[in-house]
Protein backbone atom coordinates (compact mmCIF):
# COMPACT_ATOMS: atom_id res chain seq x y z
CA UNK A 1 0.00 0.00 0.00
CA UNK A 2 1.31 3.35 -1.29
CA UNK A 3 1.58 6.23 1.24
CA UNK A 4 -0.41 9.36 0.13
CA UNK A 5 1.76 12.53 -1.05
CA UNK A 6 2.75 15.02 1.95
CA UNK A 7 0.80 17.66 1.68
CA UNK A 8 3.67 19.63 2.98
CA UNK A 9 5.93 18.94 0.25
CA UNK A 10 6.39 20.74 -3.01
CA UNK A 11 5.90 18.76 -6.25
CA UNK A 12 6.76 20.91 -9.23
CA UNK A 13 4.90 21.02 -12.23
CA UNK A 14 6.62 19.66 -15.52
CA UNK A 15 4.52 21.86 -18.16
CA UNK A 16 4.96 25.40 -16.12
CA UNK A 17 8.34 25.90 -14.73
CA UNK A 18 8.73 27.89 -11.96
CA UNK A 19 5.05 26.44 -10.66
CA UNK A 20 4.91 24.30 -8.19
CA UNK A 21 1.91 22.11 -6.14
CA UNK A 22 1.72 21.81 -2.54
CA UNK A 23 -1.11 20.05 -1.47
CA UNK A 24 -3.99 22.01 -2.42
CA UNK A 25 -2.56 24.98 -3.42
CA UNK A 26 -0.44 26.51 -6.04
CA UNK A 27 2.85 28.18 -5.62
CA UNK A 28 5.31 30.58 -7.75
CA UNK A 29 8.66 30.73 -6.81
CA UNK A 30 11.13 33.83 -7.75
CA UNK A 31 13.59 35.78 -7.37
CA UNK A 32 13.85 39.69 -5.95
CA UNK A 33 16.81 42.07 -4.70
CA UNK A 34 18.67 38.61 -4.29
CA UNK A 35 15.94 37.15 -2.47
CA UNK A 36 13.88 34.28 -2.81
CA UNK A 37 10.12 34.99 -2.91
CA UNK A 38 6.90 32.73 -2.70
CA UNK A 39 3.53 33.25 -3.90
CA UNK A 40 0.27 30.75 -3.38
CA UNK A 41 -2.79 30.47 -5.11
CA UNK A 42 -6.01 28.50 -5.47
CA UNK A 43 -5.96 27.81 -8.83
CA UNK A 44 -3.30 27.07 -11.62
CA UNK A 45 -4.97 29.44 -13.60
CA UNK A 46 -4.50 32.29 -10.91
CA UNK A 47 -0.39 31.34 -10.91
CA UNK A 48 0.06 30.74 -14.13
CA UNK A 49 -1.11 34.55 -14.79
CA UNK A 50 1.18 35.95 -11.67
CA UNK A 51 3.90 34.04 -13.16
CA UNK A 52 4.00 35.46 -16.64
CA UNK A 53 3.47 38.83 -14.56
CA UNK A 54 6.81 38.03 -12.78
CA UNK A 55 8.33 36.83 -16.27
CA UNK A 56 7.40 40.21 -18.00
CA UNK A 57 9.70 42.44 -15.35
CA UNK A 58 6.92 42.77 -11.94
CA UNK A 59 9.35 40.60 -9.61
CA UNK A 60 8.98 42.95 -6.90
CA UNK A 61 6.71 41.02 -3.81
CA UNK A 62 3.02 42.68 -3.42
CA UNK A 63 1.14 43.24 -0.04
CA UNK A 64 -1.56 40.04 0.97
CA UNK A 65 -2.44 42.60 3.83
CA UNK A 66 -6.60 42.89 4.14
CA UNK A 67 -8.22 45.85 2.75
CA UNK A 68 -9.62 47.01 6.10
CA UNK A 69 -6.66 46.56 8.28
CA UNK A 70 -4.72 48.22 5.99
CA UNK A 71 -7.47 51.11 5.64
CA UNK A 72 -7.42 51.88 9.51
CA UNK A 73 -3.31 52.12 9.34
CA UNK A 74 -3.63 54.15 6.30
CA UNK A 75 -6.41 56.40 7.92
CA UNK A 76 -4.53 56.83 10.57
CA UNK A 77 -1.22 58.55 9.10
CA UNK A 78 -2.74 60.05 5.68
CA UNK A 79 -0.93 63.46 5.45
CA UNK A 80 -3.17 64.20 2.00
CA UNK A 81 -1.64 64.19 -1.47
CA UNK A 82 -0.42 67.93 -1.88
CA UNK A 83 1.04 70.79 0.34
CA UNK A 84 -1.80 71.60 1.85
CA UNK A 85 -2.30 68.48 3.64
CA UNK A 86 -5.48 66.85 4.19
CA UNK A 87 -7.95 69.30 6.48
CA UNK A 88 -10.01 67.72 9.26
CA UNK A 89 -13.29 67.58 7.45
CA UNK A 90 -11.86 66.08 4.55
CA UNK A 91 -10.17 63.37 7.03
CA UNK A 92 -13.68 62.62 8.94
CA UNK A 93 -15.35 62.09 5.16
CA UNK A 94 -12.79 59.33 4.44
CA UNK A 95 -13.32 57.86 7.61
CA UNK A 96 -17.06 57.98 6.77
CA UNK A 97 -16.78 56.84 3.41
CA UNK A 98 -14.69 53.79 4.43
CA UNK A 99 -16.64 52.79 7.83
CA UNK A 100 -20.14 52.93 5.66
CA UNK A 101 -19.25 51.97 2.05
CA UNK A 102 -15.32 50.66 1.23
CA UNK A 103 -14.57 48.40 4.23
CA UNK A 104 -18.15 46.48 3.97
CA UNK A 105 -17.11 45.61 0.09
CA UNK A 106 -13.70 44.74 0.01
CA UNK A 107 -13.24 43.45 3.61
CA UNK A 108 -10.31 41.11 3.92
CA UNK A 109 -9.91 41.20 0.13
CA UNK A 110 -5.76 41.77 -0.20
CA UNK A 111 -4.76 45.05 -1.44
CA UNK A 112 -2.84 43.03 -4.46
CA UNK A 113 -6.53 41.35 -5.02
CA UNK A 114 -7.84 44.72 -5.95
CA UNK A 115 -8.02 45.58 -9.71
CA UNK A 116 -9.55 47.97 -12.02
CA UNK A 117 -12.14 45.43 -12.66
CA UNK A 118 -12.85 44.98 -8.92
CA UNK A 119 -12.82 48.77 -8.57
CA UNK A 120 -15.37 49.41 -11.27
CA UNK A 121 -17.34 46.70 -9.52
CA UNK A 122 -17.28 48.77 -6.39
CA UNK A 123 -18.49 52.22 -8.26
CA UNK A 124 -21.49 50.24 -9.73
CA UNK A 125 -22.14 48.53 -6.25
CA UNK A 126 -22.79 51.99 -4.92
CA UNK A 127 -24.75 53.08 -7.65
CA UNK A 128 -26.85 50.09 -7.23
CA UNK A 129 -27.37 51.23 -3.69
CA UNK A 130 -29.19 54.65 -4.83
CA UNK A 131 -26.01 56.86 -3.97
CA UNK A 132 -25.93 60.14 -6.26
CA UNK A 133 -22.74 60.49 -8.90
CA UNK A 134 -21.34 63.29 -6.39
CA UNK A 135 -21.77 60.78 -3.53
CA UNK A 136 -20.32 58.09 -5.63
CA UNK A 137 -17.42 59.88 -6.27
CA UNK A 138 -16.62 60.93 -2.33
CA UNK A 139 -16.95 57.21 -1.13
CA UNK A 140 -14.34 56.26 -3.92
CA UNK A 141 -12.34 58.90 -3.47
CA UNK A 142 -10.63 57.35 -0.18
CA UNK A 143 -10.41 53.72 -1.87
CA UNK A 144 -8.34 55.96 -4.23
CA UNK A 145 -6.20 57.71 -2.52
CA UNK A 146 -5.59 54.79 -0.05
CA UNK A 147 -4.22 52.41 -3.24
CA UNK A 148 -2.31 55.67 -4.44
CA UNK A 149 -0.26 55.82 -1.36
CA UNK A 150 0.26 51.72 -0.96
CA UNK A 151 1.42 52.30 -4.54
CA UNK A 152 4.30 55.04 -3.72
CA UNK A 153 4.82 52.64 -0.46
CA UNK A 154 5.99 49.52 -2.78
CA UNK A 155 3.18 47.86 -1.53
CA UNK A 156 1.88 47.28 -4.49
CA UNK A 157 3.99 46.82 -8.26
CA UNK A 158 0.92 49.61 -9.49
CA UNK A 159 -1.75 51.64 -8.49
CA UNK A 160 -5.10 49.48 -9.75
CA UNK A 161 -7.16 52.98 -9.90
CA UNK A 162 -4.50 54.60 -11.79
CA UNK A 163 -7.08 55.45 -14.90
CA UNK A 164 -10.12 54.43 -13.66
CA UNK A 165 -13.14 56.74 -13.78
CA UNK A 166 -16.04 57.00 -11.74
CA UNK A 167 -19.03 56.92 -14.50
CA UNK A 168 -22.59 57.30 -13.45
CA UNK A 169 -25.67 57.78 -14.61
CA UNK A 170 -27.79 59.57 -12.78
CA UNK A 171 -30.84 58.19 -12.47
CA UNK A 172 -32.61 61.07 -9.59
CA UNK A 173 -35.15 63.28 -11.13
CA UNK A 174 -33.78 66.55 -12.24
CA UNK A 175 -33.99 69.58 -8.87
CA UNK A 176 -32.97 73.00 -9.24
CA UNK A 177 -29.82 74.01 -9.00
CA UNK A 178 -30.62 77.05 -6.22
CA UNK A 179 -33.40 78.00 -4.17
CA UNK A 180 -35.41 81.51 -5.35
CA UNK A 181 -35.52 84.59 -2.89
CA UNK A 182 -39.01 83.61 -1.87
CA UNK A 183 -38.11 79.62 -1.75
CA UNK A 184 -34.73 80.63 0.70
CA UNK A 185 -37.29 82.87 3.16
CA UNK A 186 -39.82 80.02 3.26
CA UNK A 187 -37.44 77.92 4.09
CA UNK A 188 -36.23 80.28 6.88
CA UNK A 189 -39.09 80.50 8.41
CA UNK A 190 -39.46 76.77 8.87
CA UNK A 191 -35.84 76.43 10.94
CA UNK A 192 -35.96 76.01 14.35
CA UNK A 193 -34.79 79.36 16.08
CA UNK A 194 -31.60 77.91 17.69
CA UNK A 195 -30.33 76.96 14.33
CA UNK A 196 -31.86 80.11 12.09
CA UNK A 197 -28.95 82.51 12.49
CA UNK A 198 -26.47 79.74 10.84
CA UNK A 199 -29.25 79.29 7.87
CA UNK A 200 -29.28 82.73 7.30
CA UNK A 201 -25.87 82.95 7.54
CA UNK A 202 -25.23 80.42 4.75
CA UNK A 203 -28.04 81.96 2.85
CA UNK A 204 -26.07 85.52 3.09
CA UNK A 205 -22.18 84.73 2.65
CA UNK A 206 -22.44 82.36 0.16
CA UNK A 207 -20.04 80.38 2.43
CA UNK A 208 -19.80 76.68 2.66
CA UNK A 209 -21.04 74.71 5.44
CA UNK A 210 -18.35 73.83 6.89
CA UNK A 211 -16.55 77.44 6.72
CA UNK A 212 -19.50 78.10 8.37
CA UNK A 213 -19.02 76.03 11.07
CA UNK A 214 -15.04 76.93 11.30
CA UNK A 215 -15.75 80.24 12.07
CA UNK A 216 -14.96 81.98 15.28
CA UNK A 217 -15.96 84.48 17.37
CA UNK A 218 -12.62 86.07 16.51
CA UNK A 219 -13.45 86.36 12.88
CA UNK A 220 -15.84 88.98 13.08
CA UNK A 221 -14.24 92.60 12.75
CA UNK A 222 -14.88 95.60 10.99
CA UNK A 223 -12.77 96.19 7.74
CA UNK A 224 -10.80 99.71 7.11
CA UNK A 225 -13.79 101.29 6.47
CA UNK A 226 -15.66 100.20 9.74
CA UNK A 227 -17.77 97.95 7.81
CA UNK A 228 -18.71 94.33 9.91
CA UNK A 229 -16.70 91.26 7.82
CA UNK A 230 -16.42 87.95 8.61
CA UNK A 231 -12.97 86.26 7.67
CA UNK A 232 -13.28 82.85 6.19
CA UNK A 233 -10.01 81.11 7.62
CA UNK A 234 -10.73 77.17 7.13
CA UNK A 235 -11.81 76.27 3.39
CA UNK A 236 -11.34 73.08 0.92
CA UNK A 237 -9.08 75.76 -1.27
CA UNK A 238 -6.87 78.51 -1.17
CA UNK A 239 -9.24 80.85 -3.25
CA UNK A 240 -12.12 80.02 0.10
CA UNK A 241 -9.35 81.58 2.28
CA UNK A 242 -11.22 85.33 2.00
CA UNK A 243 -13.28 88.21 3.59
CA UNK A 244 -17.14 88.78 3.09
CA UNK A 245 -18.96 92.07 3.94
CA UNK A 246 -21.86 91.11 6.41
CA UNK A 247 -25.30 92.32 5.50
CA UNK A 248 -26.57 94.33 8.25
CA UNK A 249 -29.52 92.70 9.49
CA UNK A 250 -27.22 89.46 9.69
CA UNK A 251 -24.39 92.03 10.86
CA UNK A 252 -27.38 92.03 13.76
CA UNK A 253 -28.03 88.62 14.21
CA UNK A 254 -24.46 87.93 15.12
CA UNK A 255 -24.57 91.10 17.84
CA UNK A 256 -27.37 89.56 19.09
CA UNK A 257 -26.40 86.10 19.05
CA UNK A 258 -23.09 86.51 20.79
CA UNK A 259 -25.17 88.24 23.67
CA UNK A 260 -27.05 85.78 24.41
CA UNK A 261 -24.92 82.36 23.85
CA UNK A 262 -23.12 80.85 26.75
CA UNK A 263 -19.70 80.31 24.93
CA UNK A 264 -18.99 84.04 23.32
CA UNK A 265 -15.18 83.93 23.77
CA UNK A 266 -12.82 84.70 21.19
CA UNK A 267 -12.00 81.06 20.57
CA UNK A 268 -15.49 79.56 20.62
CA UNK A 269 -17.27 78.91 17.08
CA UNK A 270 -20.20 81.28 16.24
CA UNK A 271 -22.32 78.10 16.06
CA UNK A 272 -21.64 75.55 18.19
CA UNK A 273 -23.60 72.42 19.93
CA UNK A 274 -25.72 73.81 23.06
CA UNK A 275 -22.72 72.57 24.83
CA UNK A 276 -20.43 74.57 23.20
CA UNK A 277 -19.09 71.96 21.00
CA UNK A 278 -18.63 71.86 17.21
CA UNK A 279 -21.72 70.82 15.04
CA UNK A 280 -21.26 67.64 12.94
CA UNK A 281 -22.62 69.14 9.36
CA UNK A 282 -23.93 65.82 8.41
CA UNK A 283 -25.89 65.45 11.70
CA UNK A 284 -26.94 68.90 10.95
CA UNK A 285 -28.34 68.46 7.93
CA UNK A 286 -30.34 65.14 8.72
CA UNK A 287 -31.67 66.53 11.93
CA UNK A 288 -32.38 70.09 11.41
CA UNK A 289 -32.32 71.36 7.95
CA UNK A 290 -33.64 68.48 6.14
CA UNK A 291 -37.03 68.50 8.46
CA UNK A 292 -37.13 72.18 7.87
CA UNK A 293 -36.90 71.99 3.93
CA UNK A 294 -39.27 69.29 4.06
CA UNK A 295 -41.96 71.79 5.91
CA UNK A 296 -41.17 74.77 3.53
CA UNK A 297 -42.32 72.31 0.66
CA UNK A 298 -38.48 71.94 -0.98
CA UNK A 299 -37.48 68.91 0.20
CA UNK A 300 -34.84 68.78 -2.90
CA UNK A 301 -32.86 71.89 -0.70
CA UNK A 302 -29.44 71.41 0.97
CA UNK A 303 -27.23 74.09 2.72
CA UNK A 304 -25.31 73.98 -0.21
CA UNK A 305 -27.97 75.14 -2.43
CA UNK A 306 -28.23 78.13 -0.25
CA UNK A 307 -24.61 79.04 -1.86
CA UNK A 308 -25.95 78.60 -5.59
CA UNK A 309 -28.91 81.06 -4.05
CA UNK A 310 -26.84 83.93 -3.27
CA UNK A 311 -24.85 83.74 -6.63
CA UNK A 312 -27.91 83.77 -8.69
CA UNK A 313 -29.48 86.89 -6.55
CA UNK A 314 -25.73 88.52 -7.25
CA UNK A 315 -26.07 87.77 -10.57
CA UNK A 316 -30.09 89.00 -10.78
CA UNK A 317 -28.77 92.38 -9.17
CA UNK A 318 -25.99 93.15 -11.90
CA UNK A 319 -22.73 91.66 -10.22
CA UNK A 320 -20.07 90.82 -12.95
CA UNK A 321 -18.33 87.20 -12.39
CA UNK A 322 -15.34 88.02 -10.54
CA UNK A 323 -17.33 89.62 -7.96
CA UNK A 324 -19.59 86.53 -7.78
CA UNK A 325 -16.34 84.60 -7.80
CA UNK A 326 -14.86 86.55 -5.05
CA UNK A 327 -18.13 86.37 -2.73
CA UNK A 328 -18.10 82.48 -2.89
CA UNK A 329 -14.45 81.58 -3.00
CA UNK A 330 -13.93 80.19 -6.30
CA UNK A 331 -10.36 80.02 -7.65
CA UNK A 332 -10.81 80.46 -11.28
CA UNK A 333 -11.80 83.84 -11.27
CA UNK A 334 -15.84 84.26 -12.23
CA UNK A 335 -15.27 81.18 -14.87
CA UNK A 336 -17.98 78.94 -13.36
CA UNK A 337 -20.21 81.93 -12.40
CA UNK A 338 -20.10 83.21 -15.82
CA UNK A 339 -21.36 79.41 -17.76
CA UNK A 340 -23.94 78.81 -14.29
CA UNK A 341 -25.16 82.17 -13.02
CA UNK A 342 -24.82 85.02 -15.60
CA UNK A 343 -26.80 84.99 -18.49
CA UNK A 344 -26.43 87.11 -22.06
CA UNK A 345 -28.80 89.25 -23.41
CA UNK A 346 -28.78 89.26 -27.30
CA UNK A 347 -27.66 92.82 -27.91
CA UNK A 348 -30.27 95.21 -28.60
CA UNK A 349 -28.30 97.70 -30.98
CA UNK A 350 -24.85 97.51 -32.86
CA UNK A 351 -24.82 101.31 -33.34
CA UNK A 352 -21.73 101.69 -31.22
CA UNK A 353 -19.76 99.59 -33.72
CA UNK A 354 -20.35 102.58 -36.50
CA UNK A 355 -19.61 105.06 -33.84
CA UNK A 356 -16.69 103.74 -32.69
CA UNK A 357 -15.37 103.10 -36.22
CA UNK A 358 -16.54 105.34 -38.07
CA UNK A 359 -15.40 108.07 -35.82
CA UNK A 360 -13.62 111.50 -36.84
CA UNK A 361 -14.36 110.24 -40.33
CA UNK A 362 -15.77 113.13 -42.88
Amino acid sequence: MTNPPDPRRRVPLPKHPGIYRRGDRYQVRWRHNGHERTRSFRTLSEATRFKRRVDAGDRAPTSREPFESYAKEWLATYSGRTARGVSPSTRESYRDALDRFAVPYFRRTPLDRIDPPALRGYIAWLADRGLAPASVRRAYAPVRALLATAFEDGRLVRNPAAGVRVVVKDRRARTPKWLTSEQTRTLLAAMPAEHADLAYFLAATGARISEALAVRWRDVAPDEAGRPCVTITESKTEAGLRTILLSPDLARRLMERRAAVRYGGPDDPIFASATGTPIDPRNWRRRVFNPAAEAAGVPWATPHKLRHGLASLMADRGYSAAQIAAQLGHADGGVLALRTYIHADRLDSTAFVDEALTEGAS
